[in-house]
């Protein structure tokens, strides 16, 4: 494994299929294995890669390999995707650590996936998957409880029929009118699991005299939600709890579609509605 330097491959489309060019002792044992993986995925013209270093063929290997498990195991038939989608998968799925097997799952399904439905194959999937950790990825999976085709078509309207907020300080008057010896402590942890009957995960609360309660999820999860907002695949929201006089700021997140549909794809879900 040392010696990957000298271990070169180059993959392109021709008018025939796929070609695979591959130099050096280790990589040329991938060359038709290769060739059988990549064949059913690939039409028409386009470049795919240059000079993939050893451990990146064997991810990209890995990945084209239980793609193909997951199509036998669901009686998909594997159907050509968009080579742009196709580039984009292969090169970024390479970098991934090969023994993430989590990781490999996902891009295993998402491929699987595009290739049976086209409206999976689309590159903004690839660029978020590329730079998602395993801890991020369940965040999504997780948040996108209902991950079905029939909520993905319904939902903005899952999503906004009612206000959480305004949900919630109903709730909450009606719990404190019968117990009122409630701490913040014991309010943030009602907030936090009505939130969840809203599909949303709550961060924090405040108080007007601004003091902030943060929640264990917020307090364990900063990376990832910092990461998942800035691709767009969650949204943070803000709005008033009101308590009797007292008014309560929070901080929730919810996903967007863009992740809902995201996470659907990666599960294969909608192809089988194709």
């Amino acid at each position: 494994m040392s010696r990957e330097s000298n271990d070169k491959l180059k993959v392109r489309a021709t008018t025939d299929g796929l070609e695979i060019v591959a130099s050096g002792g280790n990589i040329g044992n991938y060359h038709s294995q290769l060739q059988d993986l990549i064949s059913p995925l690939a039409e028409g013209m386009g470049y795919i890669g240059d000079q993939i270093k050893l451990r990146r063929v064997q991810t990209a290997f890995k990945v084209l390999s239980r793609m193909h498990e997951i199509a036998a195991e669901n009686g998909y038939i594997l159907k050509p995707v968009k080579s742009k989608f196709l580039i984009e998968l292969l090169e970024k799925s390479s970098v991934e650590d090969p023994n993430d097997k989590e990781m490999m799952e996902i891009w295993a399904k998402l491929l699987a996936s595009a290739s049976v439905n086209s409206n999976n194959a689309q590159v903004s999937y690839v660029d978020l998957l590329r730079v998602l950790r395993k801890e991020d990825a369940e965040i999504l999976q997780h948040l996108a409880l209902d991950t079905s085709p029939d909520a993905s078509l319904d939902f903005y309207h899952l999503h906004t029929w009612t206000d959480f907020c305004e949900a919630t300080s109903k709730r909450l008057n009606s719990i404190l009118a019968e117990n009122s010896g409630k701490s913040f402590g014991d309010i943030l942890d009602l907030i936090e699991g009505l939130a969840l009957q809203f599909n949303n995960k709550l961060l924090y609360i405040r108080t007007e005299g601004t003091r902030v309660l943060p929640t264990e999820y917020y307090k364990e999860n900063k990376k990832s939600i910092s990461i998942l907002e800035r691709e767009g695949a969650i949204k943070v929201e803000f709005g008033s709890i009101k308590l009797g006089n007292l008014v309560l700021e929070a901080c929730w997140l919810r996903i967007t579609k863009f992740g809902f549909d995201f996470v659907v794809a990666c599960e294969g879900l909608a192809s089988r509605k194709a």
